[in-house]
């Protein structure tokens, strides 16, 4: 994006003032205008200044055409209709809310999801370490191995299963 950024800001300001500069013109005066655009195309040395803004021929598109096209037909009066205003505001709207507002959708879980879903409770679940493994129980219930607990901190760790026994009930 930012290498296309200053190839198109160059076509932009080159637009925006031949806009500028031809709103007032009737039509002999633009076509004068369009000769001396054409006069400084011709240069031969206008495509070695570096900075300059010049829009004349980008690849295979020729830039004059659109220039001299936006010279000729354009209407006499920009008029700001009231549909144009009203569409920019909805744009706007739709935008602020799109950036500041994350909607989330109001539905139950489906039944078959709640029921394999499990939230560990630290009073209901406890740890038995084996060697550099942990078993997890939750309720009593056996429910598989883990390599490690840091997502579990504060949770109960017994050494042994014997210790376990004296402190939680098993199934």
């Amino acid at each position: 994006m930012s290498y296309l950024l200053p190839e198109h800001l160059g076509k932009t300001l080159e637009f925006t003032a031949d806009f500028s500069t031809t709103k007032s013109m009737d039509e002999s005066n633009r076509l004068q205008y369009m000769k001396c655009i054409l006069d400084v195309a011709d240069q031969p040395d206008i495509r070695t200044i570096p900075v300059a803004p010049l829009c004349f021929w980008e690849g295979d598109t020729n830039i004059l055409e659109q220039r001299f096209t936006l010279i000729l037909d354009r209407p006499d009066k920009v008029k700001k209709s009231l549909s144009y205003i009203i569409n920019i505001a909805i744009i706007t709207v739709i935008m602020f809310i799109s950036i500041y507002c994350a909607f989330e959708p109001d539905y139950e879980v489906p039944k078959e999801i709640t029921e394999t879903t499990v939230s560990f409770e630290k009073d209901e679940t406890f740890f038995i370490k084996h060697n550099d493994k942990y078993d997890l129980y939750y309720k009593g219930k056996y429910w598989g191995p883990f390599d490690t607990i840091d997502s579990f901190p504060g949770y109960k760790v017994y050494k042994t299963i014997k210790e376990a026994k004296t402190h939680e009930k098993f199934n």
